[in-house]
């Protein structure tokens, strides 16, 4: 019986890890997206992009990525937010 609930406990922890790492892997797939995308200047789609990654996970680079954008795409509003939001992380230096 003990060693059932040890077999459940460590199957249950292993499910949890997986899903985290599951999650990682669709913002990093939603970041790669979003830069192939400021690459080619398609900016509503970059940061769209961004704005779904940062909506996964929330990081810096997320956040600035939106902001940059959106200042790009002369919508100056949004891309306030995002700088606002983007300076909040301990990776932002004086240029953001």
């Amino acid at each position: 019986m003990v060693l059932n609930m040890k077999i459940y406990t460590i199957l249950i922890a292993a499910s949890l890890m997986m899903l985290s790492l599951e999650d990682t892997r669709g913002q990093n797939a939603r970041l790669r997206y979003a830069d192939k995308q400021f690459e080619l200047l398609n900016l509503i789609n970059a940061a769209e992009g961004y704005e779904k990654a940062f909506e996964k996970k929330e990081t810096y680079r997320a956040a600035k990525g939106a902001a940059v954008s959106y200042q790009l795409l002369s919508s100056y509003q949004e891309a306030f937010k995002w700088w606002k939001t983007a300076i909040g992380f301990e990776e932002s230096d004086r240029d953001d």
